[in-house]
């Protein structure tokens, strides 16, 4: 109900990532997640710009995290 609110128009997809690639066949933006790994175009995040990189675990990441928010 919030995307349908703030988003007209919004499509919802469910499927594998390479199956996006093949729909859209342009660029693709992404807002940077820890948890993402996506090819295109990275948004980055604009807080906590030391936390980099890929973590084995949230919990791996978190204690980064934790460091800068403090």
């Amino acid at each position: 109900e919030l995307a349908k609110n703030n988003l007209p128009g919004i499509q919802i997809l469910t499927a594998e990532f390479s199956d996006l690639k093949q729909l859209l066949k342009g660029k693709i933006y992404y807002k940077e997640h820890p948890l993402n790994h996506y090819a295109g175009i990275e948004d980055r995040r604009t807080w906590m710009t030391d936390v980099e990189g890929e973590f084995p675990s949230f919990f791996a990441f978190w204690k980064r995290c934790k460091k800068q928010l403090s």
